[in-house]
């Protein structure tokens, strides 16, 4: 076999492997050790998947993991510059519960392993696209992966090419979610506002988040909308009389600090 033949049957082997089957690792092993590099094994059709990630998109876990050990890059990326973290988050989409939590679990791995945990979990895509943007599409399914990703760093108010931030990609799926699941749309939008997630910034269509929940609220006369539009409203006063109440406080330190002294007494 010529060195693509050998590729391609890299492919194949994590296609069919089953979970246990140490045949695989063995055949995986002698490739490699033809001089076959990871780094080199990409898909070969127009996507130019890296190897590790194409074992993720499979659940193929226990490869995925003999491929990190084995030196796979985690910021390798396809021909759109979509890393292994971006595959992660991409596959907490339409998917059923189980495998959410598979793939939570996952994410949670392949950060903790890397020697560089927070640029991974800022990386973009060529669009400028980061894991938090991903994660955005299921709502509160995904909510630990949301938090754990905001906990070690992400930049909640990310801006793809498209000015779109991670809030920007929640909208459509909230707008969906609001009435049957109005508690887990809650307990979302609160993970943000608590961390300080800009709700007014527009993309380069002119839409921001509050425009869109505004907008929400009038076209949709029910108490899950108004109970999530209160929130937003709620949550943006209490942070603006947070921020008076503390200019107030610093000017009466200043005063207080630079008063003049009462009959020229020095203490």
């Amino acid at each position: 076999m010529n060195k693509d033949e050998l590729i391609l049957d890299l492919f194949s082997l994590i296609r069919n492997h089953q979970d246990g089957d140490m045949e695989t690792f063995e055949k995986m092993d002698e490739t490699f050790s033809k001089g076959v590099l990871i780094g080199e094994c990409l898909l070969g059709d127009s996507s130019q998947e890296p190897i590790i990630n194409y074992a993720i998109s499979y659940m193929k876990s226990d490869i995925a993991s003999y491929l990190l050990d084995k030196g796979a890059d985690p910021f390798q990326g396809d021909i759109h510059g979509y890393n292994l973290i971006h595959i992660i988050s991409l596959k907490h989409n339409d998917l059923i519960t189980n495998d959410l939590e598979y793939y939570s679990r996952i994410f949670r791995y392949v950060i903790e392993s890397s020697e560089r945990p927070l640029d991974l979990i800022r990386s973009t895509t060529d669009n400028g696209v980061t894991a938090l943007h991903f994660l955005m599409n299921t709502g509160d399914f995904n909510l630990d992966s949301i938090k754990y990703c905001i906990e070690n760093g992400a930049d909640i108010n990310a801006i793809d090419t498209d000015g779109n931030t991670p809030l920007h990609y929640a909208i459509d799926n909230i707008k969906d979610l609001v009435s049957s699941n109005h508690k887990g749309c809650i307990k979302f939008v609160e993970v943000f506002l608590e961390n300080k997630a800009d709700i007014k910034v527009k993309n380069d269509k002119g839409e921001s988040f509050a425009g869109a929940m505004d907008e929400l609220k009038d076209s949709e006369n029910n108490a899950a909308v108004r109970e999530l539009a209160d929130l937003i409203e709620y949550k943006t006063v209490t942070e603006i009389e947070i921020e008076i109440n503390n200019r107030k406080k610093n000017k009466i330190k200043a005063y207080m600090r630079n008063r003049p002294k009462i009959g020229g007494l020095k203490k």
